[in-house]
């Protein structure tokens, strides 16, 4: 199956979570971006073009108490046909990542309370980066190249497809719980080991959201209005990595699973395995390239809440990507490709190819 390339040309940009450009130590930093991307499949195709302004904010209020904003705007055109979901939609719209109140009552406690960025725990596949309001209790124990980190979310799950007028307004409002406990060993600057294990549980899952989810992969009972969830979603997900540099030459493996205990056992799990590799030319100029496999089942986690460029659930498949980044001017591109197939077959889910390029710049302005 074909699918197409939209090219995105860019002078000043927004640096993906996961970058190794670190952010400037500026309490305004400042971003734009603009990128392309095109999506393939039976149900889908579209081709959009798209750039993205965003800028993070952090002010110290008392000795132990700071503020952090991190919003911005997104603006893409472009064409999109799907007759299921719009999932690839071209989307014009203001995106507030972050707002909250961080409170550092010691070295090793902190409350962050307001608007949570859920890309910190790391798995697209139990939930992408969107943003809930909520509260984070965590704690950090230090002990040589060791740490330790405890760490507690109880949030509200935004759902915008509750704006449509019905539902079960009966239930309580949509939450996502969470609560991981990570370990880190990092005995020097260029190795990093780190392991976690979560538990996770999405509670009172709206009816629209469900109906949304099941062009999506999820197992969905009823149809319109009585659209529900054929299971519950609670249950474990856990992940360690490695980073390693020898020279000039460095490397990194990801791996992460999750295990719905509330699904039907062949329902249940979803993995995502990520090696990279890079090579450093010199302090101005990196690169590097990436593999990744992942199989995600169709009730391993809701559907409506994670990453799309996966394919959401009921899927599984491999990517490939290359980067290419300038650190002292605080530049990267980026060109990633994800192939993904159904587990099991459906009407609404077939293949699906995506592809993006990307160019991202970060600049601290005061």
């Amino acid at each position: 199956m074909c699918f197409g390339i939209v090219l995105g040309l860019v002078t000043l940009g927004v640096t993906s979570l996961g970058s190794p450009i670190p952010p400037e130590p500026k309490e305004l930093r400042l971003g734009i971006s603009l990128y392309g991307y095109g999506v393939q499949s039976e149900q889908t195709q579209s081709r959009v073009t798209g750039t993205e302004v965003e800028a993070f904010y952090e002010r110290a209020l008392a000795p132990e108490l700071k503020l952090q904003l991190i919003g911005g705007a997104q603006a893409e055109v472009g064409v999109s046909r799907a007759r299921w979901q719009g999932d690839f939609q071209p989307r014009q719209t203001f995106k507030l990542r972050q707002a909250l109140l961080n409170w550092q009552p010691s070295a090793s406690l902190s409350f962050q309370l307001g608007v949570l960025d859920q890309s910190l725990w790391g798995n697209p596949l139990l939930i992408q980066r969107q943003s809930f309001p909520g509260l984070l209790s965590r704690y950090d124990l230090n002990w040589g190249a060791w740490s330790l980190e405890l760490s507690a979310q109880q949030a509200f799950a935004s759902d915008v497809s509750a704006l449509q007028p019905w539902g079960d307004w009966r239930e309580a409002m949509p939450a996502f719980f969470y609560e991981r406990l990570q370990i880190t060993y990092a005995p020097s600057g260029s190795f990093l080991f780190r392991a976690h294990v979560a538990h996770f549980l999405f509670d009172s899952l709206s009816n629209p959201s469900a109906l949304q989810s099941q062009f999506l992969g999820n197992t969905v009972n009823g149809i319109g209005p009585t659209a529900a969830y054929a299971t519950g979603f609670q249950g474990w997900e856990s992940g360690l990595g490695i980073q390693n540099q020898s020279g000039r030459f460095f490397t990194s493996v990801d791996a992460s699973q999750i295990l719905n205990g509330a699904a039907h056992q062949d329902k249940s799990t979803g993995w995502r395995f990520s090696g990279r590799m890079g090579w450093v030319f010199s302090e101005s100029f990196r690169a590097d390239s990436e593999v990744e496999g992942f199989q995600v089942a169709a009730d391993a986690a809701p559907a409506f809440y994670n990453d799309r460029t996966f394919g959401h659930n009921n899927r599984k498949g491999y990517g490939i990507s290359i980067g290419a980044q300038w650190p002292k001017e605080g530049l990267e591109a980026k060109a990633r490709w994800i192939q993904s197939n159904p587990i099991s077959p459906n009407p609404y889910q077939s293949r699906l190819d995506w592809v993006q390029l990307q160019m991202s710049a970060q600049y601290g302005l005061f």
